[in-house]
């Protein structure tokens, strides 16, 4: 009968024990994305917004159309979809700071976020 050298039943070892701690890992979950809105649809190369959605947060909050997309949470909107990139780390439900222009003012008003349908 052979006998396998010293070196290959290491290895076979190993193999078998990062095989099973590998197995008793907790699977991570992918994170899901938000499914915040602000709930205005705006044009994207103006960022002036053309609707506030009836009934949305940012009705309540009193944002209006004609009003210029500046900031939210304080990080500036300079071209479409940076607001995206802020709200989607946030849920439906919370409160974001927005920055808007209108006519000569700028106004800065806190609103919840709205659930995206």
């Amino acid at each position: 009968m052979r006998t396998c050298p010293p070196r290959l039943v290491l290895l076979l070892a190993l193999c078998m024990a990062l095989t099973a701690c590998a197995r008793a890992r907790p699977v991570e979950e992918t994170p899901r994305r938000s499914t915040a809105t602000l709930g205005i649809d705006y044009a994207p190369e103006t960022l002036v917004v053309r609707q506030v959605l009836p009934g949305s947060a940012a009705e309540q909050a009193g944002l209006q159309v004609g009003d210029r997309l500046l900031a939210v949470e304080g990080l500036p909107i300079q071209r479409a979809g940076d607001e995206l990139r802020i709200v989607q780390r946030k849920q439906p439900g919370e409160r974001v700071l927005v920055t808007v222009q209108r006519g000569a003012l700028q106004i800065t008003m806190q609103m919840g976020l709205d659930r995206r349908e």
